[in-house]
């Protein structure tokens, strides 16, 4: 399986491999660190990309995020660009306001299909529960985060865009929709 990292902002990475011949995706780890030295934290990074014999390592770029995903790229070959304010793919664009939002989706699909598994983590799991979702007046699915940074849920989320981005949703899978604000990881409770 390949292995698709991210990190975010050089304080979380993600782990996940897959999909494999049945469609199944694993999050083999989430590792979080804080460090202000945003070279050490790309060393950092690097050294558990490479341990791990990754190919990718999506960085989000928002901010200071730009000048490391150019430093990183300089020194490993599959560094990429992700932003989550990105708009959607133009074939589900009218039922997301941005990435996040369409990945989000995602995973939750993946999750109450038991088709990814997560590792041991009340960090990840706390994260997941209190992500939200609201349907905006133009009917677009937008995810809410919690006050507290979710950024094992991002890592997640992130390396999970680079995994699976051929095989998204279709335009036509429903939305299921019940009220104004839910929790976007309902299928946690079912781990």
């Amino acid at each position: 399986s390949t292995l698709f990292p991210y990190t975010t902002l050089f304080r979380s990475l993600a782990l996940l491999s897959g999909p494999d011949d049945l469609g199944h995706y694993r999050v083999l780890s989430v590792t979080a660190w804080h460090e202000r030295d945003t070279q050490e934290s790309k060393g950092r990074a690097l050294r558990l990309v490479n341990a791990a014999g990754s190919k990718v390592l999506a960085v989000d770029v928002v901010g200071i995020g730009k000048g490391l995903a150019d430093s990183i790229r300089r020194e490993f070959r599959g560094g990429t660009e992700f932003r989550a304010s990105d708009k959607p793919r133009a074939a589900v664009a009218e039922r997301f306001t941005n990435l996040k939002a369409e990945i989000a989706w995602k995973l939750r699909g993946l999750l109450e299909a038991g088709l990814v598994r997560l590792p041991q983590s009340a960090t990840l799991r706390a994260q997941l529960v209190a992500m939200k979702y609201e349907i905006t007046p133009q009917g677009k699915v937008k995810v809410v985060d919690p006050s507290d940074s979710p950024d094992h849920v991002d890592a997640v989320l992130i390396a999970l865009s680079r995994a699976c981005a051929s095989s998204w949703l279709t335009p036509t899978q429903p939305i299921l929709v019940g009220g104004p604000r839910f929790n976007v990881m309902g299928a946690m409770s079912r781990l």
